[in-house]
């Protein structure tokens, strides 16, 4: 009878021989894994077949809990974990702000900023052949807006950060946009270091009083209505405020809170599909780039407020507008570029409330500046002029606290171990070390049949 050495269990340090029809009996006697001893080597036939089925039927659901549990990783689902984290101070946001009126109508008539309007107004459509005769092909809409657009000087009536800063025009920087023109950001963190809120309501954050100036609105691009229209978004975001901007009118005081949240998403193949290695600030200033670069490819020139990258691509004619870059604006989707957002950014909750400004007992303090309008000696007149074209704006924190939202994997490789191995110890009572010893088992019989071809062929 051939034998084969296994391992004594009782003295590890010896081995006895085995034969090898008995081999797996013999495994059945030390093996951890339940239950399989009975289907061996009882002497009870029916009971051998029950233990069998047993094993059969736990193995059969513990592969099907494997395979689930592995397909549950393959979903890449995900989960967020929100916190609150209270601060003591807290970076105070930029905030942009367009005057509705992109350039003023007392600086502009009769020039080319005027005809430049007037060929992208559809209503002076009869007109246009005759303005076309008159229009300079050189005309640069860019030193147009720096020289006719929104003055930040003239129009800030008053502005004040926090208990004790009076702000001024310096603490603003520029930047141009396509359907506002010249616009302002306050607290950009280009020139100097951004502001810090130490506490919180009106009295902590900016409040601005602007001049809407509508007696020096013009063409299409002012015809929605008179006001401006402001964003708060972080120093590293690119303001787009055609899109993600919201308006405030005059006459009003309104009141923005602000509840930061830090974002932390998964990368892909999560479904926030965000990236950490990106080449620009935002996601913003990419789909900007992105429709820049649509533009330039498919009209030939470039827009105001398109990124610097459009190198030395003309300036957009009125007729290159309407014929191309109206139908390019439709067109264009956010999915035609691959432009992720960033895995980690920083967001703002905005609530807004509006009060009716200003109130009665403020017109007392400015009766040097209603002798210097025409309704010098008409108060209900002044009102209504005054109201009509003076907005107050405030911005500040209702809480000095940061919400923390991270993205987690809902189920990890770590879950599906753990839940494997339980799995293997609820329904065949074993663990990864039982796996071990049917590998030791494999490799006996395999230096056994090794050892007797070798002994056939001696």
């Amino acid at each position: 009878m051939t034998t084969v050495k296994v391992a004594n269990h009782e003295n590890p340090s010896e081995s006895v021989e085995v034969p090898r029809e008995s081999l797996l009996e013999a495994f059945s006697s030390y093996t951890t894994l339940h239950g399989f001893h009975f289907a061996l080597s009882s002497t009870n036939r029916v009971r051998q077949i029950i233990w069998i089925l047993l094993l059969i039927l736990t193995s059969v659901v513990l592969i099907y809990q494997l395979a689930y549990s592995t397909q549950r990783v393959l979903e890449y689902a995900s989960m967020v974990q929100v916190e609150t984290r209270n601060e003591d101070s807290i970076t105070f946001p930029a905030i942009s702000i367009c005057s509705n009126n992109m350039m003023q109508k007392s600086k502009i008539l009769g020039k080319d900023a005027q005809r430049y309007l007037d060929l992208l107004d559809q209503k002076k459509e009869d007109q246009w052949d005759a303005i076309s005769q008159s229009f300079s092909p050189d005309f640069d809409i860019e030193k147009a807006v720096h020289q006719y657009g929104l003055n930040l000087s003239l129009a800030m009536k008053s502005c004040h950060y926090g208990r004790y800063l009076k702000c001024n025009p310096s603490h603003f920087t520029t930047f141009k946009e396509f359907r506002y023109g010249l616009c302002y950001t306050f607290n950009s963190g280009k020139r100097e270091s951004a502001f810090i809120s130490h506490d919180t309501g009106p009295t902590s954050g900016l409040s601005i009083t602007l001049d809407a100036q509508p007696e020096e609105y013009y063409s299409l691009y002012s015809s929605t209505g008179t006001g401006f229209r402001v964003i708060v978004h972080d120093q590293s975001e690119f303001p787009w405020v055609e899109k993600h901007g919201w308006e405030i009118p005059p006459g009003f005081s309104t009141n923005v809170r602000l509840a930061r949240k830090e974002i932390s998403s998964l990368e892909s193949p999560y479904n926030s599909n965000c990236s950490r290695d990106t080449n620009y600030a935002s996601q913003s200033y990419c789909l900007v780039q992105c429709y820049s670069d649509m533009v330039v490819k498919r009209c030939g020139c470039h827009m105001l407020g398109m990124t610097e990258e459009t190198g030395h691509t003309p300036w957009c004619s009125p007729q290159q507008i309407k014929a191309c870059v109206y139908t390019t604006s439709r067109r264009f989707q956010p999915n035609m570029c691959s432009c992720p957002v960033r895995c980690s950014r920083v967001e703002f909750d905005v609530q807004l409330s509006s009060l009716y400004y200003p109130p009665d007992n403020f017109w007392e303090t400015i009766s040097n500046e209603r002798s210097l309008t025409i309704y010098a000696n008409d108060t209900k007149k002044f009102q209504e002029w005054y109201r009509r074209r003076v907005i107050q704006l405030n911005v500040f924190y209702k809480e000095l606290t940061t919400e923390v939202r991270k993205e987690k994997e809902a189920y990890t490789i770590s879950d599906l171990a753990g839940d494997f191995g339980g799995n293997m110890g609820l329904f065949l009572g074993c663990s990864i070390l039982t796996i071990a010893e049917f590998i030791d088992l494999l490799v006996v019989y395999l230096v056994h049949r090794h050892k007797k071809r070798t002994a056939k062929i001696q």
